[in-house]
């Protein structure tokens, strides 16, 4: 049985991130790093737009083969479980409750929330379809 693996993008509440960085949180705004809003009131930096302020870059994405459960979402959205139920009243993520004990999201709408899906690296290094010209 094959799995299909899922990428999503590492991210940080301003408060981690101003730790990380050893910056108060007034600081970490200025910078004008990617910012998320899952919802009204959370704000998430993804570690991609970090890596250029550390000294030693952190790993940009999270891999898992398989839906992941409410509490791998809480995680990933820095949130508690009543947010994910209030997301998921207000349509912005579903649910998949086919066992009652165990509650699995779908990752298309969670990897929408955290910002999109993970680019690959050789993609920022070039232009796609740039022309070169002849010289002869």
């Amino acid at each position: 049985m094959t799995y299909i693996t899922y990428q999503f993008p590492r991210t940080h509440r301003i408060s981690e991130a101003a730790r990380l960085l050893n910056m108060s949180e007034r600081n970490i705004y200025n910078l004008r790093l990617k910012k998320l809003h899952p919802s009204k009131r959370l704000t998430l930096i993804t570690t991609h737009s970090l890596n250029r302020y550390l000294a030693e870059p952190m790993a940009d994405h999270i891999t898992l083969d398989h839906n992941p459960t409410l509490r791998e979402a809480c995680q990933l959205l820095h949130c508690t479980r009543s947010h994910i139920y209030k997301l998921e009243q207000t349509g912005r993520l579903t649910l998949d409750r086919t066992n009652p004990r165990l509650i699995r999201v779908n990752p298309t709408p969670l990897i929408t929330l955290l910002g999109g899906p993970i680019l690959h690296p050789t993609l920022h290094s070039h232009t796609l379809n740039q022309s070169v010209p002849n010289t002869q």
